[in-house]
């Protein structure tokens, strides 16, 4: 990460906000928010165990329309993921309506996923699309999450081949969503998925 821009300034480089105390060009707020290494659950690579208000930078993100505070931490995480020497893949993230997509701008999930691609030095590819809009997970029950996401996932560039598959995201709770993608990827070919998200929620 090139901090170079921020070393004789008084901004802090991932919320861009003024501040007389900056530590290696980051405020303090946005210090205590940042990961200090990878951690691992089963098939997924996480870097937060999920708090509201660690989830400033997703939160900015979705909510104010502000993907380059995601960017910066996202690049941030990037280069804690860099010391895992992970073996060489395609990064893929999941996907969301495109009234959705159209309404914010954006999808939080893919801003993640290329950012991190470029620090893995790994190709980001879409390979999955959402062809029915759902109720947001987070309004949802364990049971009920599971049923919304039913048949709502389906793939795209179905030329595209690889045995390993990084499946991005910005947060999992249950991990239905991530199963759900992760089933229509092995089924249409690959051979095996990885989840990758910023934060994860604790049961």
């Amino acid at each position: 990460m090139n901090l170079t821009r921020y070393l004789f300034s008084n901004q802090c480089f991932l919320c861009q906000k003024e501040s007389n105390k900056l530590i290696g060009g980051v405020c303090s707020k946005c210090s205590d928010l940042l990961p200090t290494t990878v951690k691992y659950f089963h098939n997924l690579y996480y870097f937060l165990d999920y708090k509201l208000e660690k989830d400033y930078f997703i939160l900015q993100a979705k909510q104010y329309n502000k993907p380059v505070y995601l960017k910066r931490f996202t690049s941030f995480c990037g280069e804690l993921l860099q010391k895992q020497n992970m073996k060489k893949g395609i990064v893929t993230y999941v996907p969301i309506h495109n009234k959705i997509a159209g309404k914010r701008g954006f999808n939080q999930s893919e801003v993640i996923a290329k950012v991190l691609a470029k620090k893995l030095d790994m190709p980001c590819v879409k390979l999955l699309k959402k062809t029915k809009q759902t109720a947001f997970q987070k309004e949802l029950h364990v049971k009920e999450r599971k049923k919304n996401l039913i048949g709502v996932f389906s793939r795209i560039n179905k030329f595209i081949s690889s045995e390993l598959i990084y499946l991005v995201d910005d947060i999992t709770t249950t991990g239905s969503t991530l199963k759900e993608c992760e089933k229509v990827l092995l089924s249409t070919g690959f051979k095996k998925v990885m989840f990758i998200t910023l934060a994860r929620v604790k049961k």
